[in-house]
């Protein structure tokens, strides 16, 4: 079953170009680890501190991977403390089956 992340966040205005820098460094080594299939970031045109991530994984145990990697580690470490402290942010785990979309 593929895996599909759909996160959230809400980050402080003075650090969402920060947030997304880090993002995007991540981006570029996690889209080499065998298991990705998709790891992007959007922004919300309504409001700019609003972001969603999009990640698709060949399964749970590659996206268990992913959180052994330095590169998220540094990643996460970079965006500690860039949480907007007043918004709640969200995560959702879908499982999809790939032959449901197959054309």
């Amino acid at each position: 079953m593929l895996l599909q992340l759909n996160i959230v966040r809400k980050v402080k205005p003075e650090c969402v170009s920060a947030f997304i820098a880090s993002f995007q460094k991540c981006r570029q080594s996690t889209l080499k680890e065998p298991g990705c299939i998709d790891y992007t970031i959007y922004q919300s045109v309504e409001d700019s501190t609003v972001l969603f991530i999009a990640e698709t994984w060949k399964n749970e145990a590659e996206h268990g991977k992913h959180g052994e990697t330095e590169h998220l580690k540094t990643h996460l470490a970079e965006i500690k403390d860039m949480a907007d402290p007043n918004a709640k942010g969200s995560f959702q785990k879908i499982y999809v089956c790939p032959k449901a979309n197959q054309k």
